[in-house]
């Protein structure tokens, strides 16, 4: 079971690798040109592929992990909007790299950035299933919680090393968050919304600004 979701991983680590290597910059909204944002979503849906495909083929899949959990305690659902309640009023724009004008370059027209959005939340949602329902509880099984949810955010944050390094941080606390959450409640649904609220929140601003530099464009 671990070795084929590590080789799931070595493969999604190589092509965002090599990825980052032909195209650099192409991890960064503000750098991003028209043809850009259609390798990333090419990108995108080979990932999601790659992170699919283990499932069916291992025999010990934790599938209760898909299924909302029958009965939530009331310190469960505090804790869930305590957390989501401090994601929304976060201050992410005191975190994030400084923006930059894509002057110079063709930006994305509106529905290439809408498309990206759609199939950047479905990517978002496999990616949970992947690193907090597979590969997090075949390292639980295999190393105990402490340890597994250890290497889990280890992973987790090694596939961000090509973004800024405040994002790489940042997903330290978010991935064991995201892991306790999910052996807390015994489903990925948790996580599944808490990664998708702090996409809308800290992506919202990037994509729209490039809506705008298009539409600045275009006049």
């Amino acid at each position: 079971m671990l070795p084929i979701l590590i080789t799931s991983y070595t493969i999604m680590h190589l092509l965002i690798a090599r990825l980052n290597k032909l195209r650099p910059g192409i991890f960064q909204y503000f750098r991003v040109q028209q043809n850009d944002f259609r390798i990333l979503n090419y990108l995108h849906v080979i990932i999601i592929i790659i992170m699919v495909l283990p499932g069916p083929i291992m025999q010990t899949a934790p599938v209760f992990l898909l299924s909302f959990p029958d009965k939530i305690s009331e310190f469960q659902a505090v804790s869930f909007l305590f957390i989501f309640g401090i994601i929304g009023f976060f201050p992410w724009k005191k975190f994030a790299p400084a923006t930059e004008k894509n002057g110079g370059v063709s930006s994305p027209a509106a529905h290439q950035v809408i498309f990206y959005s759609s199939v950047r939340s479905i990517f978002l949602m496999v990616y949970e299933w992947f690193f907090r329902g597979l590969l997090l509880i075949a390292l639980c099984n295999w190393l105990g919680t402490i340890l597994g949810i250890t290497i889990n955010v280890l992973l987790y944050a090694l596939l961000h090393a090509y973004k800024d390094r405040k994002e790489m941080a940042g997903c330290i606390p978010l991935g064991i968050l995201l892991c306790v959450f999910t052996i807390w409640w015994q489903s990925i649904w948790p996580a599944i919304i808490f990664h998708l609220q702090i996409a809308l929140i800290t992506e919202r601003t990037s994509l729209q600004q490039i809506i705008s530099q298009q539409k600045q464009t275009a006049l």
